[in-house]
């Protein structure tokens, strides 16, 4: 059997009794027996539990943020890359629902520095968003007086208000991405 299979299994047997248990009811002995593999193996992998806990959390960010770079930049426009970029959160929290789930539940076992590299990759994507929004309003496809970071930010928390671990839903739609851009880009107020 392939080392880094060990690995990937050490992962998801994590990321699935994190998720389920949460991550102080989650020991490494689980983490092990779900993995199939020995406790030790666990430690040849990740130095803590604690370890193990940020690489997941950090290793989903990061695959997310990739995608949205490479996928945006095959679009031609601002909104398409902004429409582009709404779906693929709506598929990461749709498909990626452990991590969510994980983060969201366990954020009292993040402590300051673990904290500050999360707000790091949080700005990372706020800067790319903004820089998308920039790229729009020069091209006159988006006008707005509002500083670029603080509608990157609302953008950004429009999107995640559709995690399925904080509207209690098991399922939703990518349909959402049109309405989640067109209340963006429009609001809701009369012409």
């Amino acid at each position: 059997m392939p080392e880094d299979n060990k690995e990937h299994r050490i992962i998801d047997a994590a990321l699935q009794l994190f998720s389920e248990q949460g991550y102080h009811k989650t020991t490494v002995s689980q983490i092990a027996q779900e993995a199939e593999v020995a406790k030790g193996t666990v430690y040849w992998y990740f130095d803590s539990k604690k370890d193990l806990f940020r690489g997941i959390l950090i290793s989903g960010i990061e695959k997310l943020h990739c995608r949205v770079k490479k996928t945006i930049a095959k679009e031609n426009t601002a909104i398409n890359k902004l429409e582009r970029l709404v779906e693929l959160f709506l598929e990461f929290f749709k498909n990626g629902q452990q991590v969510s789930k994980m983060y969201e539940e366990n954020t009292t076992s993040i402590d300051a520095e673990f904290k500050e590299k999360l707000i790091e990759l949080r700005e990372d994507m706020i800067i790319t968003i903004a820089t998308i929004i920039e790229e729009g309003k020069k091209s006159g496809e988006l006008k707005s007086e509002i500083n670029n970071q603080e509608l990157a930010n609302l953008l950004l928390g429009m999107t995640k208000v559709y995690n399925p671990h904080f509207c209690n839903t098991e399922f939703i739609s990518i349909d959402k991405a049109q309405l989640i851009l067109d209340v963006f880009l429009n609001g809701i107020g009369k012409e």
